[in-house]
C-alpha cells in the first residue's frame, strides 16, 4: 500500500479538480514509482477535488483527524 505522503509529494503541484488521466499523468512526468502509478491507475473515473479525495479513492489509510473528503463524481 502506498502511503499519504508518497502520493502528496507525487501529486504536489498538481492544480485540483483533476480527473484520474491527470493524475496518472501528472505522477508519470514526476517519475513517480511503478506502485503510485499503479495506485493511480486502479481510481475510478472521476474528478477528484483534493488531495484527500484521491487518498480515499486509492483506500490510503488517513491519520488521526484527517478526513478522506467526499467520494468524486
Amino acid at each position: 500500500m502506498v502511503s499519504n505522503a508518497v502520493i502528496a509529494e507525487v501529486l504536489k503541484g498538481l492544480n485540483f479538480p483533476a480527473n484520474r488521466s491527470q493524475c496518472v499523468d501528472y505522477a508519470k512526468k514526476r517519475n513517480a514509482p511503478p506502485e503510485v502509478i499503479e495506485a493511480l491507475e486502479r481510481m475510478p473515473m472521476g474528478k477528484y477535488a483534493s488531495m484527500a479525495d484521491v487518498w480515499h479513492a486509492i483506500g490510503v489509510e488517513h491519520k488521526k483527524g484527517e478526513m478522506p473528503g467526499p467520494i468524486p463524481r
